[in-house]
């Protein structure tokens, strides 16, 4: 791939994308001329130690169908007089421009679906919006030279649905051994006991509002690691439930200081709602960060984690009911042998399930694009 030339383009703040990140330095380092676009934000941060370019689009819009619209012009004119040879689309939301540029311009188009774009919850409960996005997905599967996904489940589903074939490259960490050592970070310092781990975005049908509603019920503290449209929200209601004492609030962490918190943890929560078809057939950065930290944690029963906990035991499988969560979390109180037995299962996993064996498939994708 020596020379290539490689745009990425994505509508979120660069420095928490892990994924992109993650394959814009794996792509740069098989010789590749790398760009990553993204976008201005209040709390942008530079993205630092990395071998690949970026850029910020400044959008007047912030959101809604206004954003999207002039997210994808700006988009467009930037990318317009550019001299690449492959454009990566990621989502449907950057896929406008791409199928432009590709029109009218000798490259190939990869396209990186995060998550199944019309099927998310704030997409398919409006039939009219959903139905454009589907447009814009069909069109997409019709001229896109490939596409990729995060998981099997989704990869499946669109196949099924466009008979075409799609790839998965999963967002895994590299394999690295888990350090005890380092204090403990000052945000955690007047947590005495043991403590749920949540990290990522605070959003709709996450499960926090549930997990919060049901802390008088389980013996551990929550520490909550993100931010997100719901944060207020949840604040509110901890207040309501007088648990300030109980539910910690920690917010942004950049992905590389992440791992100094994870391993103070006891339990990791990964238990989204079946709100839509999307979240049914998701499959969650924290999934693969929660097994890297070994750190077992109580995971949805959903198709694609199902398959996985049967490969290695990483943690439990929950329905989505109140009752059996809190019957789970109180089971795993203070049973340091299950406990253990899912840090072992843990420690064996990222052994298989790392980025230095899975970036063997974007590599892959990549290479057959050029070559073909």
């Amino acid at each position: 791939m020596q020379g290539v030339k490689i745009y990425c383009t994505v509508t979120n703040d660069l420095v928490g994308d892990r994924r992109m990140i993650r394959t814009c330095d794996f792509l740069a380092s098989q010789g590749a001329d790398v760009t990553l676009v993204g976008r201005v934000l209040n709390e942008s941060g530079p993205i630092e130690n990395h071998n690949f370019n970026q850029h910020r689009i400044q959008c007047f819009f912030t959101r809604g169908k206004l954003f999207y619209l002039e997210y994808n012009l700006r988009l467009l004119l930037f990318l317009w007089n550019k001299n690449l040879h492959i454009l990566c689309s990621v989502d449907l939301d950057t896929a406008i421009a791409g199928r432009v540029i590709r029109r009218f311009k000798a490259i190939k188009w990869i396209v990186d679906s995060h998550e199944w774009f019309p099927f998310v919850p704030e997409v398919e409960r409006r039939k009219v919006i959903q139905k454009i996005w589907l447009l814009v997905e069909r069109s997409v599967m019709i001229e896109a030279d490939e596409v990729y996904t995060v998981g099997n489940e989704i990869a499946k589903s669109m196949k099924d649905k466009y008979a075409r074939e799609i790839h998965v490259v999963r967002n895994m960490p590299e394999e690295k051994k888990v350090s005890s050592h380092g204090a403990k970070p000052v945000a955690l310092e007047n947590i005495s006991k043991e403590f749920i781990l949540y990290q990522g975005a605070l959003n709709e049908a996450r499960g926090l509002e549930r997990l919060i509603r049901i802390m008088e019920y389980i013996p551990y503290d929550l520490v909550l690691i993100g931010d997100g449209d719901i944060k207020e929200k949840l604040e509110r209601q901890v207040n309501e439930f007088g648990l300030n004492n109980r539910v910690h609030f920690i917010g942004f962490i950049r992905p590389e200081e992440l791992g100094s918190y994870t391993k103070w943890a006891t339990i990791g929560y990964n238990v989204s709602e079946p709100v839509s078809e999307s979240y049914r057939l998701s499959l969650n950065n924290k999934f693969f960060d929660y097994v890297h930290a070994e750190l077992p944690s109580v995971i949805n029963d959903f198709p694609e984690y199902r398959q996985l906990v049967q490969e290695f035991s990483v943690g439990t499988l929950v329905k989505d009911e109140d009752h059996e969560i809190i019957k789970v979390l109180n089971n795993l109180w203070d049973n340091s042998h299950e406990l253990n037995r899912m840090k072992h299962s843990c420690s064996e996993a990222k052994k298989v399930w790392n980025w230095e064996k899975e970036s063997v498939n974007l590599l892959k994708i990549y290479s057959d694009v050029l070559n073909h």
